[in-house]
């Protein structure tokens, strides 16, 4: 069984059936796969920075420049 090509336009009729045929897998995939990958496991037991982390952050830095002024 032959394929008939009409070649009189841009496009040949298997190369437009080829085309649709892509397109429509590519949409069917798209849907398939969007936000359904999970999530690692180690981001279940994430936490969010704690108020003291500004604490220690403070307290780094008095101390660098306590060390700046002493070795001056």
């Amino acid at each position: 069984m032959g394929l008939f090509l009409n070649q009189n336009e841009q496009r040949s009729e298997l190369q437009s059936k080829i085309a649709a045929d892509l397109s429509e897998r590519l949409k069917t995939q798209a849907i398939e796969t969007s936000d359904t990958k999970p999530q690692p496991a180690i981001l279940d037991n994430q936490r969010g920075t704690s108020p003291l982390a500004w604490l220690w952050i403070l307290l780094v830095v008095v101390a660098l420049a306590g060390i700046i002024l002493v070795l001056r």
